[in-house]
């Protein structure tokens, strides 16, 4: 399950990383619409689903500062960034209390951008738990144990 939901994983954020952006399922939609309702033309309904879609996350620094950061953004910074990049698209928002539930919305996104990540890691350490209530019984374990831990420690460092 690990290995499946790990490679399944990857093949979705290689897709959406040549696209550069996920787009938003229709229940998503229908919530975007619901906050915004009839008080933005459709350019800047197109402009913030554009935003909410992200995959990687636009910083507005310039690209001295960006060699400067070497370390990824966190999720607070990228809740800045998401804001910053909508009130851009459309400035009025701010001042109808809309920022919170789209940035809602933004998060569910990236939830279910990383889900099978997330179910890949679950069931890599519970793999790693049941493998070592059966240390030395099977021989072939340690070198499955070296791959769970390996793939764990990559998407821990990529995607936590």
């Amino acid at each position: 399950l690990a290995g499946w939901c790990y490679r399944i994983g990857r093949k979705n954020l290689e897709a959406l990383s040549s696209t550069g952006t996920a787009e938003l399922l229709n229940h998503e939609q229908k919530e975007v619409d619901k906050i915004l309702g009839p008080l933005v033309t459709p350019e800047e309904r197109a402009g913030i689903l554009k935003v909410l879609g992200q995959v990687h996350i636009a910083d507005d620094s310039s690209e001295e500062d960006l060699k400067i950061k070497e370390q990824p953004m966190d999720m607070e910074e990228d809740t800045k960034s998401v804001k910053g990049q909508l009130l851009s698209v459309c400035p009025f928002l701010e001042n109808f209390h809309s920022l919170e539930p789209l940035l809602s919305v933004w998060q569910g996104v990236r939830v279910r951008m990383f889900m099978h990540y997330q179910l890949s890691a679950r069931a890599y350490f519970h793999f790693l738990k049941l493998s070592g209530e059966q240390a030395g019984l099977s021989p072939g374990l340690d070198d499955m144990n070296v791959t769970a831990s390996l793939r764990l420690l990559r998407l821990l460092v990529k995607y936590a």
